[in-house]
């Protein structure tokens, strides 16, 4: 199965949404997807209708535009359930004026603040909990991650991001947020300078995250890195660690 954390383009219009939809549906036997800041609803109904399956909070997104419960699916034995980003075009006029980022609202801040509040109530009323989660801004599922965490959340769960286009993988007591980076290359605006990367997650019976390669490839060469992270050698003494790619990783207290 291929996870993917939204982004499917620029301002996911018609014309975008007919070009992409079919061939995000044919990258794996099942793909399984939620919105990014850059998406449309129409954008996402359109791989609905591909035979993509794409999540929110109520479930599976249907082509009318409802959600079919439940929101905890089964793919392949692993429990995942996807938020839709809150700032998914929900308009008739995605090439429009509208908002993309978080900085062009009013009080960010405090909207922000809202987003992580209302994550942390969805996931909590969940009554079958998730291996993994899907949040397409890295800074939501951190914050979601830190929040479940402090509340004594201690239970494996895998937190799948994107948004940052940086690859990095943080642990965070039990909980594991992965970013693969960017499988667009940062779009037509930086073809070129931005690498594919993508991670292959390994699962443990129990749901649990084993390991993680997170994959890098230059787009045109197809010149390519693989680093393989152990989740349990991961900071073993430390509540909260980094893995920053390619290298290093960093401590925190």
């Amino acid at each position: 199965p291929v996870l993917i954390t939204g982004d499917f383009g620029q301002r996911g219009s018609e014309a975008e949404s007919a070009v992409i939809a079919p061939r995000v549906a044919a990258l794996g036997r099942r793909v399984v997807a939620v919105s990014g800041n850059h998406d449309s609803g129409a954008l996402m109904r359109r791989l609905v209708r591909a035979d993509v399956t794409v999540l929110g909070q109520r479930g599976r997104l249907q082509p009318d535009g409802s959600f079919r419960p439940p929101p905890v699916i089964d793919v392949d034995g692993v429990r995942v359930a996807g938020s839709a980003d809150p700032l998914e075009y929900g308009g008739s006029d995605p090439l429009g004026d509208r908002t993309v980022t978080a900085e062009e609202l009013d009080d960010p801040e405090q909207i922000v603040d809202r987003w992580v509040n209302e994550l942390v109530t969805w996931f909590r009323s969940l009554n079958r909990k998730p291996d993994v989660v899907m949040i397409h801004q890295n800074s939501l599922a951190t914050r979601l991650a830190e929040a479940l965490h402090e509340s004594g959340y201690r239970q494996p769960l895998t937190i799948a991001t994107g948004h940052t286009h940086d690859q990095q993988l943080e642990k965070i007591g039990s909980i594991v947020v992965v970013n693969p980076g960017t499988i667009g290359a940062g779009g037509v605006f930086d073809a070129g300078e931005e690498e594919i990367g993508l991670a292959h997650l390994r699962f443990r019976e129990d749901g649990a995250l084993r390991s993680a390669e997170l994959i890098s490839v230059e787009p045109f060469s197809g010149a390519a890195r693989a680093t393989r992270i152990v989740i349990d050698s991961l900071c073993p003494e430390e509540e909260r660690c980094s893995a920053v790619i390619p290298d290093h990783m960093v401590t925190e207290e």
